[in-house]
């Protein structure tokens, strides 16, 4: 039996009780103040709490960290995570556990637990302590295992930007690491998009290196939809002008469809304008029925299959 197996049951009257299936163990569980609402809501890997005003996040502690604050533990994660403390604090234990992790080669193994360890935590002080010690850790690795271990160490990094972004009170999305891959952050950055957090989103592309032209184009979407005091050519410059600073690798047509969707052909028309894809600018103005102007581009184009 999974000893992580486990049932959590709430009672307005009685309170929040843990139910340990393989300890046999039942255990009342201390959360904010006492509300007669509390929703349990059940994840991938948590068990979620909402209630009016707050909300929280059971879920079961690493094995590693278990590990690590076991009394007289031996194992990798363990002797780099001392380490790391003990070369902070100028003792010379920090050498011969650096010593003993290289000469069981399981140093890479210790420096990819400490990564996990901290993508786990959700205090932003011990996410710090783990990426130090497996820092410190990979500075010690040969050249066998280096370029593996710094991927492994900035993707760790990434993931909790990302992680604490998506936690802060303003944005409200408090991820676990497991959620996180388990949608992937294509599927993030959309839901930032429908919760119009596209700063955000454009922010963590950024951080991933992935395009933002979805971002960019739900944005314009959104803008050129709830706008009203601004006109539609200076609409259009505001859209292009963050197209501009940001890069982005957004078809113009696509946004000018959007805008002959929504009604506004003479937004639709300016934005055309920008698209540098005949073919597309051709078909768009087909669609909306401006057959003079799409001759007009064809022939300019110099191209017989325009025409």
């Amino acid at each position: 039996m999974n000893e992580w197996q486990a049932l959590v049951i709430h009672w307005d009257t009685l309170g929040t009780f843990f139910v340990s299936v393989a300890k046999k163990t039942v255990n009342r569980l201390e959360f904010r103040p006492r509300t007669t609402s509390v929703y349990l809501v059940e994840e991938i890997d948590s068990t979620r709490f909402i209630a009016d005003g707050w909300s929280d996040v059971l879920e079961a502690v690493h094995p590693g960290l278990v590990e690590v604050r076991r009394t007289g533990s031996t194992a990798p994660v363990t002797l780099l995570f001392d380490a790391r403390e003990a070369y902070d604090h100028g003792d010379a234990d920090a050498e011969s556990n650096m010593q003993q992790l290289k000469a069981d080669g399981t140093l890479d193994d210790a420096v990819k637990g400490c990564c996990l360890i901290a993508a786990s935590e959700f205090d932003p002080e011990s996410q710090k302590a783990f990426m130090r010690a497996a820092s410190y850790g990979k500075s010690f690795c040969g050249n066998v295992y280096a370029r593996e271990l710094t991927a492994d160490f900035c993707t760790a990094v990434n993931k909790l930007r990302v992680l604490n972004s998506l936690r802060h009170p303003s944005v409200g999305i408090p991820l676990t690491s497991t959620q996180y891959d388990r949608l992937t952050p294509t599927i993030i950055v959309q839901r930032l998009c429908a919760c119009k957090q596209h700063f955000l989103a454009a922010k963590i592309c950024q951080r991933l290196g992935t395009s933002n032209a979805t971002v960019l184009s739900h944005w314009a979407y959104m803008k050129m939809a709830t706008t009203r005091r601004l006109s539609d050519r200076e609409l259009c410059t505001v859209i292009c002008r963050v197209f501009d600073a940001n890069n982005a690798a957004v078809s113009y047509a696509s946004v000018a469809r959007q805008a002959h969707e929504l009604g506004n052909r003479d937004l639709a028309i300016m934005l055309l304008q920008h698209e540098t894809k005949l073919d597309e600018k051709v078909g768009l103005l087909l669609v909306m029925d401006d057959f003079g102007r799409a001759l007009q581009v064809a022939v300019g184009s110099h191209n017989s299959d325009h025409l």
